[in-house]
Protein backbone atom coordinates (compact mmCIF):
# COMPACT_ATOMS: atom_id res chain seq x y z
CA UNK A 1 0.00 0.00 0.00
CA UNK A 2 1.82 3.43 -0.97
CA UNK A 3 2.04 6.48 1.39
CA UNK A 4 -0.89 8.39 -1.03
CA UNK A 5 -3.76 5.59 -0.94
CA UNK A 6 -3.97 6.45 3.40
CA UNK A 7 -5.03 10.20 2.22
CA UNK A 8 -7.27 9.42 -0.41
CA UNK A 9 -9.96 11.56 1.01
CA UNK A 10 -7.85 14.29 2.69
CA UNK A 11 -8.58 16.39 -0.61
CA UNK A 12 -8.71 20.64 -0.05
CA UNK A 13 -12.18 20.43 -1.49
CA UNK A 14 -15.78 18.54 -0.41
CA UNK A 15 -15.54 16.07 -3.82
CA UNK A 16 -18.89 15.00 -4.58
CA UNK A 17 -18.17 11.52 -3.70
CA UNK A 18 -17.86 12.58 -0.10
CA UNK A 19 -20.79 14.64 -0.07
CA UNK A 20 -22.75 11.66 -1.19
CA UNK A 21 -21.95 9.55 1.32
CA UNK A 22 -22.24 12.34 4.00
CA UNK A 23 -25.31 13.66 3.21
CA UNK A 24 -28.26 12.40 5.55
CA UNK A 25 -31.47 12.84 3.05
CA UNK A 26 -32.84 9.63 0.78
CA UNK A 27 -30.16 8.26 -0.86
CA UNK A 28 -31.02 6.47 -4.50
CA UNK A 29 -29.20 3.75 -5.36
CA UNK A 30 -28.92 1.15 -8.44
CA UNK A 31 -28.16 -2.48 -8.01
CA UNK A 32 -26.65 -4.97 -10.28
CA UNK A 33 -28.06 -7.61 -12.65
CA UNK A 34 -27.16 -10.64 -10.15
CA UNK A 35 -29.51 -8.78 -7.66
CA UNK A 36 -32.58 -9.63 -9.82
CA UNK A 37 -33.34 -13.55 -10.28
CA UNK A 38 -33.59 -14.83 -14.09
CA UNK A 39 -37.26 -15.50 -15.85
CA UNK A 40 -37.28 -19.37 -14.85
CA UNK A 41 -36.32 -19.35 -11.04
CA UNK A 42 -38.66 -19.74 -8.58
CA UNK A 43 -39.55 -16.68 -6.81
CA UNK A 44 -38.38 -18.07 -3.20
CA UNK A 45 -35.67 -20.49 -3.42
CA UNK A 46 -33.93 -18.17 -6.37
CA UNK A 47 -33.66 -21.94 -8.55
CA UNK A 48 -34.26 -23.09 -11.66
CA UNK A 49 -37.96 -24.01 -11.06
CA UNK A 50 -38.04 -27.98 -11.30
CA UNK A 51 -41.78 -28.32 -11.75
CA UNK A 52 -42.64 -24.84 -12.30
CA UNK A 53 -45.83 -23.27 -11.92
CA UNK A 54 -47.26 -19.46 -11.68
CA UNK A 55 -49.71 -17.26 -10.15
CA UNK A 56 -52.55 -15.12 -11.25
CA UNK A 57 -50.33 -12.53 -11.45
CA UNK A 58 -47.32 -13.84 -13.62
CA UNK A 59 -45.13 -14.96 -10.58
CA UNK A 60 -43.42 -18.31 -11.09
CA UNK A 61 -42.50 -20.88 -8.34
CA UNK A 62 -41.11 -24.33 -7.56
CA UNK A 63 -44.04 -26.33 -7.06
CA UNK A 64 -42.65 -28.20 -4.30
CA UNK A 65 -40.95 -24.78 -2.59
CA UNK A 66 -44.91 -23.23 -2.73
CA UNK A 67 -46.85 -25.73 -1.29
CA UNK A 68 -44.35 -26.08 1.75
CA UNK A 69 -44.69 -22.11 2.00
CA UNK A 70 -48.63 -22.54 2.43
CA UNK A 71 -48.33 -25.34 4.58
CA UNK A 72 -46.04 -23.56 6.88
CA UNK A 73 -47.59 -20.06 6.63
CA UNK A 74 -51.74 -22.22 7.81
CA UNK A 75 -49.61 -23.66 10.71
CA UNK A 76 -48.26 -20.45 11.91
CA UNK A 77 -51.53 -18.73 11.27
CA UNK A 78 -53.10 -21.20 13.52
CA UNK A 79 -50.64 -20.58 16.41
CA UNK A 80 -51.00 -16.77 15.78
CA UNK A 81 -54.90 -17.27 16.32
CA UNK A 82 -54.52 -19.38 19.66
CA UNK A 83 -51.94 -16.68 21.11
CA UNK A 84 -54.76 -14.15 20.41
CA UNK A 85 -57.92 -16.63 21.86
CA UNK A 86 -55.70 -16.28 24.95
CA UNK A 87 -55.21 -12.87 24.94
CA UNK A 88 -58.41 -12.26 24.23
CA UNK A 89 -59.70 -14.31 27.23
CA UNK A 90 -56.59 -12.92 29.59
CA UNK A 91 -58.51 -9.28 28.68
CA UNK A 92 -61.94 -10.09 29.49
CA UNK A 93 -61.02 -11.57 33.00
CA UNK A 94 -59.17 -8.25 33.08
CA UNK A 95 -62.35 -6.30 32.41
CA UNK A 96 -63.64 -8.18 34.67
CA UNK A 97 -62.25 -8.24 38.04
CA UNK A 98 -61.91 -4.13 37.43
CA UNK A 99 -65.71 -4.03 37.00
CA UNK A 100 -66.14 -5.81 40.78
CA UNK A 101 -63.20 -3.96 41.98
CA UNK A 102 -64.79 -0.81 40.97
CA UNK A 103 -68.50 -1.78 42.21
CA UNK A 104 -66.67 -3.02 45.55
CA UNK A 105 -65.49 1.09 45.81
CA UNK A 106 -69.36 1.71 45.45
CA UNK A 107 -70.48 -0.28 47.69
CA UNK A 108 -67.53 1.33 50.20
CA UNK A 109 -68.13 4.84 49.70
CA UNK A 110 -72.04 4.00 49.90
CA UNK A 111 -71.45 2.66 53.30
CA UNK A 112 -69.12 5.53 54.05
CA UNK A 113 -71.54 8.14 53.30
CA UNK A 114 -75.07 6.31 54.92
CA UNK A 115 -74.01 8.06 58.43
CA UNK A 116 -74.53 4.54 60.05
CA UNK A 117 -74.38 4.14 64.15
CA UNK A 118 -71.60 4.00 66.18
CA UNK A 119 -72.08 -0.04 66.06
CA UNK A 120 -72.59 -0.42 62.76
CA UNK A 121 -70.00 1.27 62.28
CA UNK A 122 -67.59 -0.75 63.77
CA UNK A 123 -68.79 -3.82 62.50
CA UNK A 124 -68.78 -2.48 58.88
CA UNK A 125 -64.91 -1.39 59.54
CA UNK A 126 -64.17 -5.15 60.73
CA UNK A 127 -66.03 -6.66 57.76
CA UNK A 128 -63.72 -4.51 55.46
CA UNK A 129 -60.76 -5.43 56.64
CA UNK A 130 -61.72 -9.27 56.25
CA UNK A 131 -62.81 -8.42 53.40
CA UNK A 132 -59.46 -6.65 52.07
CA UNK A 133 -57.63 -9.98 53.64
CA UNK A 134 -59.27 -12.23 52.34
CA UNK A 135 -59.12 -10.65 48.61
CA UNK A 136 -55.10 -10.15 49.31
CA UNK A 137 -54.52 -13.64 49.75
CA UNK A 138 -54.60 -15.63 47.21
CA UNK A 139 -52.28 -19.16 47.17
CA UNK A 140 -49.76 -19.66 44.77
CA UNK A 141 -49.84 -15.85 44.12
CA UNK A 142 -48.22 -12.45 45.16
CA UNK A 143 -48.86 -8.45 44.80
CA UNK A 144 -45.08 -7.82 43.98
CA UNK A 145 -45.06 -5.44 41.03
CA UNK A 146 -41.44 -6.26 40.43
CA UNK A 147 -41.96 -10.32 39.82
CA UNK A 148 -42.73 -11.12 36.31
CA UNK A 149 -46.16 -12.71 36.47
CA UNK A 150 -47.47 -9.67 38.13
CA UNK A 151 -45.86 -6.86 35.75
CA UNK A 152 -48.45 -6.79 33.45
CA UNK A 153 -50.83 -6.37 36.17
CA UNK A 154 -49.40 -3.24 37.97
CA UNK A 155 -48.72 -0.91 34.81
CA UNK A 156 -49.06 2.99 34.36
CA UNK A 157 -52.64 2.23 32.22
CA UNK A 158 -53.82 -1.25 33.90
CA UNK A 159 -54.12 -2.49 30.41
CA UNK A 160 -52.48 -5.80 28.86
CA UNK A 161 -50.60 -5.93 26.00
CA UNK A 162 -52.89 -5.56 23.31
CA UNK A 163 -52.68 -8.04 19.82
CA UNK A 164 -54.13 -7.87 16.73
CA UNK A 165 -56.17 -10.18 15.17
CA UNK A 166 -53.84 -11.96 12.95
CA UNK A 167 -54.44 -12.27 9.40
CA UNK A 168 -56.21 -15.62 8.15
CA UNK A 169 -55.43 -15.67 4.75
CA UNK A 170 -52.59 -17.12 2.77
CA UNK A 171 -50.74 -14.49 0.57
CA UNK A 172 -48.92 -14.96 -2.64
CA UNK A 173 -44.97 -13.90 -1.57
CA UNK A 174 -44.51 -11.50 -3.91
CA UNK A 175 -47.65 -9.83 -4.95
CA UNK A 176 -49.64 -9.94 -1.43
CA UNK A 177 -52.65 -11.08 -2.88
CA UNK A 178 -54.59 -14.25 -1.56
CA UNK A 179 -53.26 -17.69 -3.14
CA UNK A 180 -54.47 -21.00 -3.19
CA UNK A 181 -52.76 -24.18 -4.27
CA UNK A 182 -55.35 -24.72 -6.96
CA UNK A 183 -55.23 -21.19 -8.36
CA UNK A 184 -51.84 -22.54 -9.31
CA UNK A 185 -51.12 -22.95 -13.00
CA UNK A 186 -47.93 -25.62 -14.42
CA UNK A 187 -46.10 -24.28 -17.39
CA UNK A 188 -44.45 -25.89 -19.56
CA UNK A 189 -40.81 -24.35 -20.73
CA UNK A 190 -39.79 -25.93 -24.28
CA UNK A 191 -36.12 -26.15 -24.61
CA UNK A 192 -34.45 -24.12 -27.47
CA UNK A 193 -33.19 -27.28 -30.13
CA UNK A 194 -30.27 -25.74 -32.43
CA UNK A 195 -30.59 -28.06 -35.68
CA UNK A 196 -26.57 -26.10 -37.06
CA UNK A 197 -24.84 -27.54 -33.80
CA UNK A 198 -24.58 -30.20 -31.99
CA UNK A 199 -26.40 -30.97 -28.84
CA UNK A 200 -23.30 -31.27 -26.93
CA UNK A 201 -21.32 -28.74 -28.35
CA UNK A 202 -24.24 -25.45 -28.68
CA UNK A 203 -23.82 -22.86 -26.62
CA UNK A 204 -27.59 -22.34 -26.55
CA UNK A 205 -28.58 -25.76 -25.63
CA UNK A 206 -30.13 -24.79 -22.32
CA UNK A 207 -32.24 -21.87 -23.76
CA UNK A 208 -36.09 -21.87 -23.63
CA UNK A 209 -37.80 -20.65 -26.25
CA UNK A 210 -41.20 -19.62 -27.88
CA UNK A 211 -43.84 -22.53 -28.40
CA UNK A 212 -44.91 -20.96 -31.16
CA UNK A 213 -42.10 -19.66 -33.23
CA UNK A 214 -39.67 -20.92 -31.08
CA UNK A 215 -37.22 -18.32 -31.05
CA UNK A 216 -35.28 -17.66 -28.01
CA UNK A 217 -36.00 -16.14 -24.84
CA UNK A 218 -34.31 -14.66 -22.31
CA UNK A 219 -34.87 -11.69 -19.28
CA UNK A 220 -35.18 -9.35 -22.30
CA UNK A 221 -37.93 -10.94 -23.66
CA UNK A 222 -41.65 -10.32 -22.65
CA UNK A 223 -43.54 -13.64 -22.42
CA UNK A 224 -47.22 -15.11 -21.30
CA UNK A 225 -47.99 -17.95 -20.13
CA UNK A 226 -50.93 -19.14 -22.11
CA UNK A 227 -53.58 -20.67 -19.16
CA UNK A 228 -55.39 -23.20 -21.11
CA UNK A 229 -51.94 -24.95 -21.97
CA UNK A 230 -49.43 -23.70 -19.56
CA UNK A 231 -47.29 -22.99 -22.68
CA UNK A 232 -45.04 -19.35 -22.63
CA UNK A 233 -45.22 -17.51 -25.95
CA UNK A 234 -43.54 -14.08 -26.79
CA UNK A 235 -46.04 -10.68 -25.63
CA UNK A 236 -45.58 -9.95 -29.54
CA UNK A 237 -46.79 -13.24 -30.88
CA UNK A 238 -49.56 -13.36 -28.31
CA UNK A 239 -50.87 -9.31 -29.59
CA UNK A 240 -49.96 -10.12 -33.40
CA UNK A 241 -51.60 -13.54 -33.82
CA UNK A 242 -53.09 -16.02 -30.74
CA UNK A 243 -55.58 -12.47 -29.48
CA UNK A 244 -57.04 -12.04 -33.54
CA UNK A 245 -58.72 -15.93 -33.32
CA UNK A 246 -58.69 -16.04 -29.02
CA UNK A 247 -57.62 -19.63 -29.52
CA UNK A 248 -54.87 -21.72 -27.99
CA UNK A 249 -52.60 -22.82 -30.60
CA UNK A 250 -51.23 -25.44 -28.92
CA UNK A 251 -54.11 -27.67 -28.01
CA UNK A 252 -56.93 -25.94 -29.68
CA UNK A 253 -59.04 -24.52 -27.12
CA UNK A 254 -60.62 -21.11 -26.79
CA UNK A 255 -59.45 -18.55 -24.84
CA UNK A 256 -60.29 -15.41 -22.77
CA UNK A 257 -58.54 -12.41 -21.95
CA UNK A 258 -58.22 -13.97 -18.53
CA UNK A 259 -56.58 -16.63 -20.12
CA UNK A 260 -52.69 -14.46 -20.94
CA UNK A 261 -50.74 -14.42 -18.10
CA UNK A 262 -47.99 -12.11 -18.43
CA UNK A 263 -45.04 -13.52 -17.09
CA UNK A 264 -43.01 -11.89 -14.59
CA UNK A 265 -39.35 -11.16 -15.67
CA UNK A 266 -35.77 -10.81 -14.37
CA UNK A 267 -33.14 -8.24 -15.13
CA UNK A 268 -31.04 -6.59 -17.66
CA UNK A 269 -28.75 -4.63 -15.79
CA UNK A 270 -28.26 -1.04 -16.56
CA UNK A 271 -30.17 -0.99 -19.77
CA UNK A 272 -33.23 -2.14 -18.03
CA UNK A 273 -36.02 0.25 -18.17
CA UNK A 274 -38.48 -1.00 -15.41
CA UNK A 275 -37.82 -0.32 -11.98
CA UNK A 276 -36.75 -3.42 -10.50
CA UNK A 277 -33.38 -2.22 -9.75
CA UNK A 278 -33.56 0.81 -8.02
CA UNK A 279 -33.62 1.21 -4.52
CA UNK A 280 -34.31 4.14 -2.06
CA UNK A 281 -33.21 4.42 1.50
CA UNK A 282 -34.74 7.09 4.05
Amino acid sequence: MTRHSKNCTAHSVYTYHERKKDEDKNRNERFGKDSIKPFDCCCLTLQTAKDPVITPDGYLYDKAAILEYIVETKADIQRKLKLYDKQKNREELRIKELENIKKQEQIKAFLDTSAPTPLQHELNSVAREIRTLNNDYRPGTCNDFWAPGQAAQHDGNDKLTETDKPDTIVRCPMSRKPLKFKQLIPVNFVKYRDETASSSNSSKANYYCCAVTKDIITDATPCVVLKTSGSIVKEEVCDKLIKKDMIDPINGKKMTDKDFIPLFRGSLGYTDERVLLKAKRS
